[in-house]
């Protein structure tokens, strides 16, 4: 008997009556989303297809635009001249200390520089002045 009533309803015009937006406003959404099982779904969802939709390159493209990269590079490249520069100069400065101290010790010098005292000559005194040096040819001088 139910049947033939159903059979005889117009369903359109009664869901056409209905009012969907005070229908789905008493609807608990946190309570349905409680439900939902998320692995479930993202178990089911193909990411390979998602990767291969992606394009890559207009990606690329805008991020590329969005950042100054030849900013970035340029204080990239000259932070690490910089360093690049203070590192030698270190190493300079340590060649420099090992060479005299090298050369200290050839000389037998003390710390300070200065040549120890040799045994039955006294302290060092004061290098003597240059002399005159080899003689140097004149041009109008005769062979």
């Amino acid at each position: 008997m139910v049947l033939p009533v159903l059979e005889q309803l117009d369903l359109d015009a009664v869901v056409a009556r209905v009012d969907l937006d005070a229908a789905v406003a008493r609807v608990d959404l946190d309570a349905a989303a409680d439900r939902v099982d998320v692995r479930r779904i993202a178990d089911r969802v193909d990411i390979d297809a998602i990767v291969a939709r992606i394009d890559l390159v207009t990606i690329t493209e805008q991020v590329l635009r969005e950042i100054d990269l030849s900013r970035v590079v340029r204080e990239t490249s000259g932070g690490m001249a910089e360093e690049s520069v203070n590192a030698v100069r270190v190493q300079a400065m340590h060649a420099d200390r090992l060479v005299n101290r090298a050369a200290d010790r050839l000389l037998r010098r003390r710390g300070n520089g200065t040549p120890p005292e040799l045994p039955g000559l006294g302290p060092p005194g004061p290098d003597p002045p240059p002399g005159p040096g080899p003689p140097v040819p004149k041009d109008d001088a005769p062979p």
